[in-house]
């Protein structure tokens, strides 16, 4: 978490000093690394429950944030421009971020979790009595590994 909050950083010290700067915030994909862990697998699969949010396939990821590359690089109106105003420097982070609907619920991420997973685990065992018991216990003790 600090390593990406300190690149973050690092771009907008870069922009001020009149850089272009491209930094785009992706949304959740299911990636081979992502889905071999598999709370991640079982959290992802469950997001889907939780409208609007969506976990992208990576080919899908990939597309879009090369647009948005493109743009940063090609579009003089692009926050990513130093020589372009903006209101403030977050919005260097936030004018091209695709969250995938996360940023529009009443939950954020790290909350959103273990719901997830609890709902991902149910649809993956087709919502069993027994797997239903099994979350609720689950829940409690991977909590802190999501």
């Amino acid at each position: 978490m600090l390593a990406k909050r300190l690149q973050q950083w690092r771009s907008i010290l870069a922009r001020a000093s009149g850089t272009l700067v491209s930094i785009n915030i992706a949304p959740a994909s299911a990636t081979r690394s992502v889905t071999h862990n598999t709370l991640l697998r079982i959290a992802y699969k469950g997001m889907s429950l939780f409208e609007p949010c969506v976990t992208f396939m990576p080919d899908t990821t990939n597309a879009v944030m090369t647009a948005a590359l493109l743009r940063d690089v090609f579009d003089a109106k692009s926050p990513a421009n130093p020589a372009q105003p903006i209101s403030h420097p977050m919005v260097l982070l936030a004018d091209n971020a695709w969250h995938g609907g996360v940023w529009t619920t009443g939950m954020t991420t790290k909350s959103s979790a273990v719901p997830s997973a609890v709902a991902g685990l149910v649809l993956e065992n087709k919502g069993t009595l027994a797997t239903v018991a099994a979350v609720g216990a689950a829940a409690v003790v991977f909590r802190s590994k999501l």
